[in-house]
């Protein structure tokens, strides 16, 4: 018999304990139960999910099936290409697809820590979402030309359990990643000493080596909010090259630094929790920093962004160095996203023509004013000889007045 418990995580939503492998999900499951009832919607979410999983052979075979039928196409397609330039008197060799050659990559030495500690603020929607996220961050980081030391820190409990399980434990083939079951500042002291091996690439790296140039600080401090009192100074942070990236830090990225580690949340929790990372970092002596998002953009939308989102934006500043192109290319077109030069640009454009219309308008206006006395003039000059020469009832016919 399975059992079924509703707990109130601390600082969490509940959390529900599902039944296990063994629980028959049939309509009589609340005979199961015993007791302890579940609820219809409980009990819906069991069907549906037994459902998947008895489907889940079914769904193999029809992707190996429509896998096989693309490479099948492909070889036709070749094989008429080649009969075609036979046919031609040409070489049928000479008609094959060059093999595409893998891009060079270069890691470089900046770690990129995702912290999984937040399983307990996630509804279970959002824990599915996040370890999609995480798939994610690891293949952009794998296709990037420049990788970074990627890192999953407190890889044990349900997220662990989600990959082994349901995920089938393709994690395990992913290569330069390292998984850390400890919290993560001990995972971001371990990637300190795998970044020693990659410490001069940063001259292959423009971006970097730029920065390296640099004398402006790294990360700027902000404005000082009403009732937050004086910003920490960085020398009074325990961890220095440690920065936790939260949207609610005082501090903004002018750019990444080498040898450092950047800590990313992995909670997607619909802004539920403001100010958990935040208040996280600050507890561990972190230095925190935000992305410089309101420096380049005009967002339609908060300036909240996903785990993988974050990551990608790194990546794409160490190839370009460029913040603005790099967040053009990965936020959402939905959160209404534009470089603030341009929309001042098309600001400037739409005032100049309005200043234009206006100056038009007021030229139109004089011309006007101009043609009306010039007009009274001539009237004026005409009624007076009207009155000199006049006839015998002095009348003066408008059609003799000038137009």
């Amino acid at each position: 018999m399975a059992d079924t418990d509703m707990t109130l995580q601390e600082g969490g939503p509940p959390s529900t304990t599902l039944p296990d492998e063994n629980f028959d999900a049939t309509p009589n499951a609340e005979d199961q139960l015993g007791e302890q009832k579940m609820s219809k919607n409980q009990l819906r979410k069991i069907r549906r999910r037994q459902k998947w999983e008895d489907a889940r052979e079914d769904r193999k075979i029809k992707r190996k099936e429509k896998r096989h039928a693309k490479v099948e196409r492909k070889r036709e397609e070749i094989r008429a290409r080649m009969a075609e330039a036979e046919l031609q008197g040409l070489d049928p060799k000479s008609v094959l697809p060059e093999k595409s050659k893998k891009a060079e990559t270069v890691r470089v030495p900046i770690a990129i820590v995702v912290d999984n500690d937040f399983h307990r603020y996630m509804t279970e929607g959002e824990f599915v979402s996040m370890s999609s996220q995480l798939t994610r961050c690891y293949s952009d980081n794998r296709r990037s030309p420049f990788n970074s030391h990627l890192v999953l820190s407190d890889w044990k409990g349900p997220m662990l359990e989600r990959f082994d399980t349901v995920l089938r434990g393709n994690y395990k083939k992913w290569t330069s990643v390292c998984f850390s079951d400890k919290d993560f500042v001990a995972a971001c002291q371990d990637a300190f000493s795998s970044m020693e091996a990659s410490k001069n690439t940063d001259v292959v790296c423009p971006a970097l080596a730029t920065a390296h140039d640099s004398t402006e600080p790294p990360i700027q401090k902000g404005e000082t909010e009403a009732g937050q009192g004086a910003l920490p100074d960085i020398e009074e942070t325990t961890h220095k090259s440690i920065v936790y990236l939260t949207a609610e830090s005082p501090y903004t990225i002018e750019r990444l630094e080498p040898n450092t580690c950047y800590v990313v949340g992995g909670i997607v929790d619909r802004n539920r929790e403001k100010g958990l990372c935040y208040r996280r970092a600050k507890e561990r002596g972190v230095r925190t920093a935000k992305l410089p998002i309101g420096e380049y953009l005009q967002m339609a939308s908060r300036k909240v962004l996903a785990t993988n989102h974050v990551v990608e934006i790194m990546l794409k500043w160490l190839e370009s160095g460029d913040w603005g192109n790099a967040f053009l290319e990965v936020i959402p077109k939905r959160k209404g996203g534009q470089l603030k030069d341009a929309e001042d640009e098309a600001s400037a454009s739409n005032n100049g023509g309005a200043q234009q219309d206006q100056e038009d308008g007021e030229e139109g206006s004089d011309q006007e004013e101009d043609g009306s006395v010039s007009l009274s003039s001539q009237q004026a000059q005409a009624e007076t000889r009207c009155q000199a020469d006049g006839g015998a009832n002095g009348v003066v016919s408008v059609n003799s007045l000038p137009q």
